[in-house]
């Protein structure tokens, strides 16, 4: 249920061949497989029941998450058909109790299915079990529209010193989306990136940054990016005052 993050062989003096692997989570775990050694028993599967969503009505950038209830420990791995297997989400526990699934949105397309059904396939096991079960879950969803994105106002710079201050304003609020600004040596988008920066926030309708190290840009580029499916980005570009 759990990917290994990594493989090595191990030969302790005096010992046969053994090969230990671990998982990639903040609660890690060793494996050790001991040439002649029998496997332990292998542990009794946990009943695994879903719960309702957190949230049934999701935006395009929004992520689901989904309660799962383990009877015993219990190690839980959610697939969507058709997604990478980066997209998979995974969640264990020590004991009985709730997991909960975070499924995060699709790049391509929306995760939430016209229909507002998702079908998922759930592999879940015992911590350290070989043996996994799978179940076909649906749940019922409800898509939202991806939200306006703003367009960019009012944008200008001014040189302080070897840095660059960008201010500018919106004309709605920044949901789902994220600036990029960036200082180039000319006004194509194939120009060299002298320096770039963020805005620290995204409350509010009006941001600013300071590009650092910026003595050689000439054109700043503002871009705001929606960080799901379904969005449309916005970009303006200035010229920076020599003084």
């Amino acid at each position: 249920v759990r990917a290994a993050a990594g493989s090595e062989p191990t030969s302790p003096v005096g010992a046969g061949d053994e090969a230990a692997f671990t998982l990639p989570t903040a609660d890690g775990r060793l494996h050790l497989a001991l040439e002649g050694v029998a496997p332990p028993a292998e542990p009794v599967a946990p009943r695994v029941t879903v719960r309702a969503p957190e949230r049934r009505a999701l935006r395009p950038a929004q992520t689901l998450v989904l309660p799962v209830r383990c009877s015993a420990a219990c190690d839980v791995r959610a697939i969507v058909p058709g997604a990478p297997p980066e997209s998979d989400a995974t969640a264990s526990r020590a004991n009985a109790g709730v997991v909960r699934l975070r499924i995060s949105p699709l790049l391509s397309k929306p995760l939430v299915p016209r229909n507002g059904k998702l079908r998922l396939t759930l592999r879940t096991s015992a911590p350290g079990s070989r043996n996994v079960q799978r179940q076909a879950v649906t749940v019922a969803l409800r898509r939202l529209p991806a939200p306006r994105t703003p367009r960019i106002l009012d944008a200008r710079a001014r040189r302080d010193g070897d840095d660059v201050v960008v201010r500018w304003r919106t004309d709605g609020p920044v949901r789902d989306a994220y600036f990029v600004v960036a200082g180039q040596r000319g006004p194509g988008r194939e120009s060299e990136v002298v320096t770039s920066g963020a805005p620290k926030h995204l409350t509010g309708r009006s941001f600013s940054v300071r590009l650092e190290n910026a003595a050689r840009a000439r054109y700043v580029r503002i871009l705001l990016s929606p960080t799901g499916p379904g969005g449309k980005g916005r970009e303006v570009r200035i010229k920076v005052p020599l003084t």
